[in-house]
């Protein structure tokens, strides 16, 4: 009887030990999961927040230029306008926008009417008109990068007298470009030409033409601008100093 109750009582405590190991371990399982466990559980949940599901679009060869190490100093202005520059092409280019020239217009020529009082004729005036295409209705001015072309006529009380053309660029070498071109082109007419004398602004010349032989043609350009007039032969004199005052 007495092997009896020892050996329940040696039974109940194995029973009770084994029992309480169950049970905190089953605990601690709960309280700090294995590591594989919490990972794989933390990268499911974050990767739908971080990551959509597109795939990024590959970049072209002159954005991957655009784009590049920090250089060790600031850029320079002049180098941020160039990225600048890049930058606006690749993206017009991705909208389908093609980059065109600046537009000729006709505002009308604002120095030439402001010193217009210099001409001294009685009562002369200047009267802007779309401009026609062509200069003295011969010279193609189409391939003249010109971002302005005012074109009018002089006009008294006896008529008028003359007419006036002022094509404006962007820079210098520009506008001396499209001196070259008129030059050239006026050299090409049968029965026209060129007298190169220099004689007003940077660089000038006169056409002579054998039809229009009471008429004077004069060409010159100044700084960003090239300047042309024709009128009769009698206002000579008194048109070679207003382009005096005007160049």
């Amino acid at each position: 009887m007495q092997k009896f109750t020892i050996f329940t009582i040696i039974f109940s405590v194995i029973v009770v030990s084994i029992t309480t190991e169950l049970v905190i371990q089953d605990y601690l399982q709960k309280l700090y999961p294995p590591t594989g466990t919490l990972q794989a559980s933390t990268l499911s949940d974050d990767f739908g927040v971080y990551y959509e599901d597109e795939t990024p679009e590959p970049k072209t060869e002159e954005e991957a230029q655009v784009v590049e190490e920090e250089p060790d100093t600031e850029p320079t202005e002049e180098e941020l306008q160039d990225r600048t520059e890049k930058v606006k092409e690749i993206l017009d280019r991705r909208r389908g926008v093609v980059e065109e020239d600046e537009p000729t217009s006709n505002n009308g020529s604002v120095r030439v009417r402001t010193l217009l009082p210099a001409l001294t004729i009685e009562g002369v005036k200047l009267i802007d008109l779309d401009y026609p295409g062509k200069m003295f209705q011969i010279i193609d001015t189409a391939t003249v990068e010109a971002s302005n072309i005012a074109y009018g006529v002089l006009q008294t009380n006896q008529g008028t007298i003359g007419s006036m053309y002022e094509l404006k660029f962007r820079n210098e070498i520009k506008a001396e470009e499209g001196f070259n071109i008129i030059r050239l082109q006026a050299e090409d007419f049968e029965g026209i030409e060129t007298n190169k004398t220099d004689q007003f602004g940077e660089s000038s010349f006169y056409i002579n033409n054998v039809v229009k032989v009471n008429d004077v043609f004069v060409i010159f350009h100044q700084d960003n601008y090239i300047y042309a007039f024709a009128y009769k032969k009698d206002f000579h004199e008194v048109f070679k100093a207003f382009f005096a005052v005007l160049v």
